[in-house]
C-alpha cells in the first residue's frame, strides 16, 4: 500500500497516512460510493460530468475499464498539472489516490486518475467569483493561478485546487464559482499573467475576449 509520511505529531512522529484506495473502503463509505456510481450510469466519461459537485472519491464506476493512461489522455488537465512543481501532490494523493507511475497497482492508479480528473474538471469549469462564464480559460485543461514560485493565488483555479488538497472536498463550492479575492494580480476570469501553466498557452486567444458570455448559450 502506498503511503505518505503524514504530518509530525507532538512527539516528532506520526503514523503514515495511506493514500486513498477503494479497496480500503468499508461500511457506509462503500455504500456512498455505490450510490454515487448509480448516478453515473449511462454517462460517458463521468469524470467530465460537472453538473454535480464531487463530495468524495469514488473511483471508476462499474464497467469503466480504462487504464490510468487512458483517463489521463481523456483529461489533459492531469498531464498539465504534472508540469507544476508544487501542486501539493502528496496531500492530493491522500484524498484521491496516486495516479502517477509510482503507483504499481493498475486498478488503484486508474481509480485515482478518475478521482483527480473529476475534481480538476469541476474546478476548471468553475464560473468566476461574479458568476460569469470565464471565456477562453473556462474548461481549457489548465489550472490558472500558479505563480513562478509555486504559490497558488486565491480566486484562481489553482487556489481552489490548493484549498482542496488542504481542506478536502468541502473546499469545492456548491455554486460552482471561484472564490472572491482582492488580489490585484488575479483577473476577473480567475487567471493571472505570471502563472506557470499560463506561459504554456501564450498563443491562446486574448483571455478576456469572451468573458461573461457562454458561447454554448447562443446569441
Amino acid at each position: 500500500m502506498t503511503t505518505s509520511t503524514g504530518s509530525t505529531g507532538v512527539f516528532g512522529l506520526a503514523p503514515p497516512m495511506p493514500y486513498w484506495n477503494r479497496s480500503l473502503l468499508t461500511g457506509r463509505f462503500q455504500e456512498q460510493v455505490d450510490q454515487a456510481h448509480k448516478r453515473m450510469e449511462g454517462i460517458n466519461k463521468p469524470e467530465q460530468d460537472v453538473r454535480r459537485k464531487p463530495d468524495f472519491s469514488t473511483g471508476r464506476p462499474p464497467g469503466d475499464k480504462r487504464t490510468a493512461e487512458e483517463i489521463i489522455k481523456d483529461n489533459p488537465i492531469l498531464a498539465n498539472l504534472k508540469r507544476v512543481k508544487d501542486a501539493n501532490f502528496s496531500l492530493a494523493f491522500e484524498l484521491v489516490g496516486d495516479w502517477t507511475e509510482d503507483n504499481k497497482d493498475p486498478n488503484a492508479r486508474a481509480d485515482a486518475a478518475f478521482n483527480a480528473a473529476r475534481v480538476l474538471n469541476y474546478i476548471d469549469t468553475s464560473l468566476s467569483a461574479e458568476g460569469k462564464y470565464r471565456g477562453d480559460v473556462h474548461g481549457n485543461g489548465v489550472l490558472e493561478g500558479f505563480t513562478s514560485s509555486g504559490d497558488a493565488r486565491r480566486g484562481t483555479p489553482a487556489g481552489m485546487w490548493k484549498d482542496f488538497t488542504e481542506q478536502g472536498y468541502t473546499a469545492l463550492r456548491d455554486d460552482h464559482r471561484l472564490d472572491s479575492t482582492q488580489d490585484g494580480h488575479v483577473l476577473r476570469d480567475g487567471s493571472n499573467f505570471e502563472g506557470i501553466l499560463r506561459k504554456l498557452h501564450l498563443s491562446a486567444p486574448p483571455i478576456n475576449r469572451t468573458y461573461g458570455k457562454d458561447p454554448r448559450a447562443g446569441s
